[in-house]
């Protein structure tokens, strides 16, 4: 006997496709809403962050790991497993006893493998670190020779094990009042990170006197920190142009009038 019971209306052809894509959408949504906590995708600023450290290597330039997002994340991984994560005494109980300052120039991802850095390179952790919290914004303090974290209007001295300073303390210290071009040097953190890391990579090059890898470094970072009284006076050093060359030292001048001609 032929089964004549009544089979269920069909969609129209177009609702039925549309209603399949949105499941499917919703189904993309709701696996990335159930990450583990310990999976964090790399930010933005860490992408950028690698993206500069293979350019490094690719000149094979000593003390320019690439950053180790695994490595980075289990130090995050500990940094949660803190009663207070976004404190300044969390950090200095899980990241400090782990680094000591160089004098060298090394990137973020070399400073997470070995342990040595300078202040750039050990703020780039902070704020990765913090990033990968959740926790408020934090900013970084551009100084002559020197860049330092804070939030709240504190600074945390990475090259101190963590010293806390305010803003007051390093207005002072580095005669800032006579410097216009720091006068509002801190904020827009990625940008100041991003272009402070271009201007160690063109130190770095131009130490190895690859000057037209160093420039194109320099201009890198003056895109970020435009300006920078370093980065434009490093960049003078390898301009050929004699007119060029004081033409970018006045300017260092004029942004940095205490700025000496060997500084970086």
């Amino acid at each position: 006997m032929d089964d004549v019971r009544p089979r269920p209306p069909r969609l129209p052809r177009r609702l039925g496709q549309a209603l399949r894509h949105s499941l499917a959408i919703l189904g993309i949504l709701l696996l990335a809403g159930c990450r583990s906590v310990d999976s964090v995708e790399s930010s933005d600023l860490t992408s950028r962050v690698r993206a500069i450290e293979t350019s490094a290597a690719a000149h094979a330039l000593p003390g320019w790991s690439v950053l180790d997002t695994n490595a980075l994340n289990s130090l995050a991984a500990a940094l949660r497993r803190q009663p207070h994560p976004c404190s300044a005494p969390a950090l200095q109980t899980t990241l400090f006893p782990r680094l000591t300052p160089s004098d060298s120039i090394h990137s973020p991802g070399e400073a997470l493998r070995t342990g040595r850095g300078s202040c750039l390179a050990f703020t780039c952790l902070v704020v990765l670190l913090r990033e990968r919290c959740h926790c408020d914004p934090t900013d970084a303090f551009v100084l002559p020779g020197h860049v330092t974290p804070g939030w709240n209007g504190i600074y945390f001295e990475t090259l101190r094990q963590g010293t806390l300073r305010d803003s007051a303390f390093y207005r002072s210290h580095f005669s800032l009042s006579t410097r216009p071009w720091y006068r509002n040097s801190h904020g827009h953190t990625d940008s100041i990170l991003i272009g402070i890391l271009w201007h160690d990579l063109g130190l770095a090059l131009a130490q190895q006197e690859n000057c037209r890898s160093a420039s194109e470094a320099f201009d890198q970072a003056l895109k970020h920190i435009p300006d920078h009284p370093p980065t434009l006076l490093a960049l003078s050093r390898c301009e050929q142009d004699p007119a060029k060359r004081l033409q970018l030292e006045a300017k260092a001048l004029l942004a940095d009038p205490v700025i000496s001609k060997t500084s970086d």
